[in-house]
């Protein structure tokens, strides 16, 4: 059992640590609980000529709306119909609020969305990706070269909750390398051969449901798919900054 304590997301964002596998982040009655309501939720499949293999989400992605390093504005349209949906769905249980709650309470203060021009971003995405992720990165800094939001960020790290995991396979790989303008030799959609990562050093982590990973996701990183049941998890950005806030997006 590994507790997330606020250390660790310290120790992360300063680089001395990898990653952190959080068993358990949410207590087992709760995340059954939770991952009965997965077929109430309203997800719909990313754009396969961008992402694939195939992936399910529930909410936009600020990284799905880059324009020459700025926001394009329809993404606040996609914002507001991912809320009016979820709104619909009437669920008895709120996931992502569920696993903000839990982050705050381990840094001890709450975190709020991230904010654009004073507009709070969509914080949290529910994914479904069965088939897995293929090797890519995750940098708003790299993203939008001349700043995104509101807040002043020092450090950028990803938490996935899982509800749900297949019986074989659906690890997380992270390698210790980041991006290099010579990789875009390898790119493929959103993600990387899998040469960018050729003999660097690796973790693999295989998490459970109601188990949590943090880590650094400007690292490459990928998703093995998996077979006899569905990878879904709660998956969002904790933004460290200067003021010692949690600002959240996804």
């Amino acid at each position: 059992m590994t507790e997330l304590t606020k250390d660790h997301l310290v120790r992360l964002a300063t680089g001395t640590l990898a990653c952190v596998h959080a068993r358990p982040f949410l207590p087992a009655e709760l995340w059954a609980d939770l991952a009965g309501l997965v077929g109430r939720m309203p997800l719909s499949a990313v754009n396969p000529e961008r992402v694939n293999p195939p992936v399910l989400r529930f909410g936009p992605t600020v990284n799905d709306f880059v324009t020459d390093g700025q926001l394009d504005p329809g993404y606040w349209t996609h914002v507001e119909s991912a809320r009016t949906a979820w709104e619909a769905a009437g669920l008895d249980l709120d996931p992502l609020r569920i696993c903000l709650e839990r982050l705050g309470e381990v840094w001890g203060r709450p975190p709020e969305a991230a904010r654009i021009a004073g507009r709070p971003v969509m914080a949290g995405t529910i994914r479904e990706s069965n088939g897995g992720l293929r090797v890519h990165f995750d940098d708003v800094a790299r993203e939008f070269p001349h700043g995104l939001f509101d807040h002043k960020l020092v450090a950028q790290l990803a938490i996935n909750v899982y509800l749900m995991m297949p019986s074989v396979g659906g690890e997380t790989t992270i390698w210790r390398r980041t991006w290099e303008p010579t990789d875009e030799a390898a790119r493929i959609g959103f993600g990387y051969d899998r040469e960018v990562v050729a003999g660097v050093q690796s973790v693999t982590v295989r998490p459970e449901p109601g188990d949590a990973l943090v880590f650094n996701p400007r690292f490459y990183h990928s998703v093995a798919g998996g077979r006899d049941g569905r990878r879904v998890s709660v998956a969002m950005f904790i933004g460290l900054t200067t003021d010692g806030t949690l600002a959240m997006w996804s």
